[in-house]
Protein backbone atom coordinates (compact mmCIF):
# COMPACT_ATOMS: atom_id res chain seq x y z
CA UNK A 1 0.00 0.00 0.00
CA UNK A 2 1.38 3.37 -0.97
CA UNK A 3 1.16 6.32 0.86
CA UNK A 4 -1.31 8.05 -0.64
CA UNK A 5 -3.87 5.45 0.22
CA UNK A 6 -2.64 4.77 3.70
CA UNK A 7 -3.00 8.98 3.98
CA UNK A 8 -6.37 8.04 1.83
CA UNK A 9 -7.12 5.07 4.61
CA UNK A 10 -6.54 7.40 7.68
CA UNK A 11 -8.59 10.48 6.58
CA UNK A 12 -11.82 7.94 5.88
CA UNK A 13 -10.77 6.02 9.59
CA UNK A 14 -10.76 9.43 11.35
CA UNK A 15 -13.94 10.49 10.19
CA UNK A 16 -15.64 7.05 10.73
CA UNK A 17 -14.14 7.63 14.58
CA UNK A 18 -16.04 11.25 14.60
CA UNK A 19 -19.00 9.68 13.51
CA UNK A 20 -19.00 7.01 15.94
CA UNK A 21 -18.53 9.19 19.05
CA UNK A 22 -20.39 11.88 17.77
CA UNK A 23 -24.00 10.99 19.13
CA UNK A 24 -22.27 10.98 22.47
CA UNK A 25 -22.04 15.07 22.15
CA UNK A 26 -25.66 14.69 21.07
CA UNK A 27 -24.95 14.84 17.19
CA UNK A 28 -26.09 13.27 14.25
CA UNK A 29 -23.99 10.84 12.35
CA UNK A 30 -24.10 11.26 8.53
CA UNK A 31 -22.82 9.05 6.30
CA UNK A 32 -19.33 9.32 5.03
CA UNK A 33 -20.99 10.27 1.24
CA UNK A 34 -22.77 13.39 2.90
CA UNK A 35 -19.24 14.47 3.95
CA UNK A 36 -18.81 18.18 2.97
CA UNK A 37 -14.58 18.20 3.91
CA UNK A 38 -13.24 18.35 0.80
CA UNK A 39 -9.95 15.78 2.31
CA UNK A 40 -12.76 12.91 3.49
CA UNK A 41 -14.31 13.67 -0.49
CA UNK A 42 -10.77 13.34 -1.94
CA UNK A 43 -10.31 10.11 0.06
CA UNK A 44 -13.07 8.41 -0.64
CA UNK A 45 -13.03 9.62 -4.76
CA UNK A 46 -8.70 8.32 -4.62
CA UNK A 47 -9.74 5.26 -2.79
CA UNK A 48 -13.07 4.66 -5.29
CA UNK A 49 -10.56 5.15 -8.12
CA UNK A 50 -7.85 2.61 -7.09
CA UNK A 51 -10.02 0.09 -6.96
CA UNK A 52 -10.91 -0.51 -10.32
CA UNK A 53 -7.58 1.10 -12.00
CA UNK A 54 -6.02 -1.46 -14.21
CA UNK A 55 -2.45 -3.12 -12.82
CA UNK A 56 0.53 -1.28 -14.05
CA UNK A 57 3.87 -2.12 -14.13
CA UNK A 58 4.45 1.13 -12.44
CA UNK A 59 2.26 0.31 -9.94
CA UNK A 60 4.12 -3.32 -9.25
CA UNK A 61 7.43 -1.33 -9.22
CA UNK A 62 6.07 1.45 -6.64
CA UNK A 63 4.64 -1.70 -4.53
CA UNK A 64 8.09 -3.94 -4.37
CA UNK A 65 7.58 -6.25 -7.30
CA UNK A 66 10.64 -6.84 -9.57
CA UNK A 67 10.90 -8.57 -12.59
CA UNK A 68 10.71 -12.52 -12.55
CA UNK A 69 13.21 -13.88 -15.09
CA UNK A 70 15.92 -12.59 -16.29
CA UNK A 71 14.32 -11.90 -19.49
CA UNK A 72 14.65 -8.00 -20.69
CA UNK A 73 10.75 -7.22 -21.36
CA UNK A 74 9.51 -8.81 -18.38
CA UNK A 75 5.48 -10.11 -18.24
CA UNK A 76 5.34 -11.10 -14.69
CA UNK A 77 6.53 -9.96 -11.44
CA UNK A 78 7.31 -10.61 -8.46
CA UNK A 79 6.66 -9.57 -4.74
CA UNK A 80 8.27 -11.83 -2.01
CA UNK A 81 6.14 -12.34 1.03
CA UNK A 82 8.27 -14.88 2.97
CA UNK A 83 11.66 -15.74 2.85
CA UNK A 84 13.26 -18.22 5.38
CA UNK A 85 16.48 -16.06 5.77
CA UNK A 86 14.92 -12.27 5.11
CA UNK A 87 18.67 -11.31 4.85
CA UNK A 88 19.60 -13.19 1.71
CA UNK A 89 18.84 -11.40 -1.98
CA UNK A 90 15.55 -11.98 -3.75
CA UNK A 91 15.70 -15.51 -3.95
CA UNK A 92 17.97 -16.15 -1.10
CA UNK A 93 19.50 -19.08 -0.01
CA UNK A 94 16.28 -20.54 1.48
CA UNK A 95 12.70 -21.56 0.21
CA UNK A 96 10.67 -18.79 0.25
CA UNK A 97 7.17 -17.50 -1.28
CA UNK A 98 5.75 -14.23 -3.21
CA UNK A 99 2.98 -13.05 -5.03
CA UNK A 100 3.07 -13.64 -8.55
CA UNK A 101 1.38 -11.15 -11.36
CA UNK A 102 1.53 -11.71 -15.28
CA UNK A 103 0.35 -9.36 -17.66
CA UNK A 104 0.27 -12.47 -20.20
CA UNK A 105 -3.66 -12.90 -18.33
CA UNK A 106 -3.61 -10.78 -15.42
CA UNK A 107 -2.96 -13.64 -13.42
CA UNK A 108 -2.36 -13.56 -9.80
CA UNK A 109 -0.35 -16.47 -8.17
CA UNK A 110 0.89 -17.73 -4.76
CA UNK A 111 4.38 -18.96 -5.67
CA UNK A 112 6.60 -21.15 -3.21
CA UNK A 113 10.05 -21.51 -4.91
CA UNK A 114 13.00 -23.85 -3.89
CA UNK A 115 16.27 -22.40 -2.62
CA UNK A 116 17.40 -22.71 -6.16
CA UNK A 117 14.29 -20.40 -7.59
CA UNK A 118 12.53 -23.48 -8.88
CA UNK A 119 8.88 -23.64 -8.49
CA UNK A 120 7.25 -26.26 -6.14
CA UNK A 121 3.60 -25.15 -5.61
CA UNK A 122 2.05 -22.70 -7.74
CA UNK A 123 -1.53 -20.93 -6.17
CA UNK A 124 -3.04 -19.30 -8.73
CA UNK A 125 -5.67 -16.70 -7.02
CA UNK A 126 -9.32 -15.88 -8.32
CA UNK A 127 -8.98 -11.67 -8.24
CA UNK A 128 -10.04 -8.80 -10.54
CA UNK A 129 -6.24 -7.92 -11.88
CA UNK A 130 -7.05 -4.26 -10.36
CA UNK A 131 -5.03 -1.99 -7.43
CA UNK A 132 -7.31 -2.57 -5.20
CA UNK A 133 -7.82 -6.04 -4.98
CA UNK A 134 -3.70 -6.73 -5.26
CA UNK A 135 -3.84 -3.52 -2.07
CA UNK A 136 -6.33 -5.56 -0.28
CA UNK A 137 -4.26 -8.96 -1.37
CA UNK A 138 -0.88 -7.62 -0.05
CA UNK A 139 -2.01 -6.33 3.42
CA UNK A 140 -4.42 -9.46 3.98
CA UNK A 141 -0.89 -11.25 3.99
CA UNK A 142 0.84 -9.58 6.13
CA UNK A 143 2.44 -7.28 3.70
CA UNK A 144 3.20 -3.58 3.43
Amino acid sequence: MNKLQKAANSIINSYNECQRLLPLAGGIPQPIEKSTDNAVMLAVDYLKNIDNTPITKEYLKLNDFLPDGDNENPTSFGKKIWNKDEHTDYYGKNPGMQILFSFEDNSTFLETYSSEGQTLCLLELDIKPTCGAMNRLIVSLGQK
